[in-house]
This record gives C-alpha cells, structure tokens and sequence, in this order.
C-alpha cells in the first residue's frame, strides 16, 4: 500500500467518524412548573411536540409534566445548574431572582 493510499484512506475513516458524530441526536429533558392536572401544561406539551418535528433528527425533547422529576418551583435553578436542558414556566415566578422576569409580567396595585 503507498504512502498516499494510506493517507487518503485514514483522511476517509476521519471523515467518516466526523460525519456520523455531527449527525448524532441531541437528547433534551424538558419540565414545566404546571402538573398534569393544568390546562397550562398544554402550552409546553405542544412546544415540545413542535420542536420535536421541526428538529427532526438532530434534537429531540423528552418532556416531563411539572412535578415528575423536581418541585415545580425547583425548574428553573435545575435549568441553571444543567441538571435538564430546558423548562417552561411563567416568568414572574422568578421576578425575584433577576428583575428581568418582572418587566410586564405583573401589575402594581392601584
């Protein structure tokens, strides 16, 4: 085998593995602070299923209803820390964490 067959074929095999790694599915898990029992868990549930089609192969979300995998309180700081990759929830919940979730979220008494 010459010098430049070998290169062209470990060039091939990097390729290869390159191509089927930039490939790979993404695997999210989603909570929401609302549980089954709201109408409001409705909103994140056909988010997720909107992402999961438009992504299609390269993202996919699993979701889990508020409560199933931490307090729906606990969302956001596991969002932080990346214990889940992502959370719905309302945002004035967190007002008192950093004032931007306050901005419009809630209206002071007359």
């Amino acid at each position: 085998m010459t010098k430049f067959a070998l290169t062209g074929l470990t060039a091939g095999i990097a390729f290869a593995a390159l191509s089927t790694t930039a490939q790979a599915q993404e695997q999210w898990t989603m909570t929401t602070t609302w549980p089954e029992n709201l109408d409001l868990i409705k909103i994140d549930q056909h988010w997720v299923e909107l992402v999961n089609k438009l992504a299609g192969e390269e993202l996919q979300i699993n979701f889990r209803a508020g409560g199933t995998l931490m307090p729906g309180t606990e969302v956001f700081d596991a969002t932080e820390t990346g214990s889940i990759e992502a959370a719905g929830d309302w945002p004035g919940y967190w007002a008192g964490l950093n004032p931007a979730f306050a901005t419009g979220d809630h209206h002071q008494p007359v």
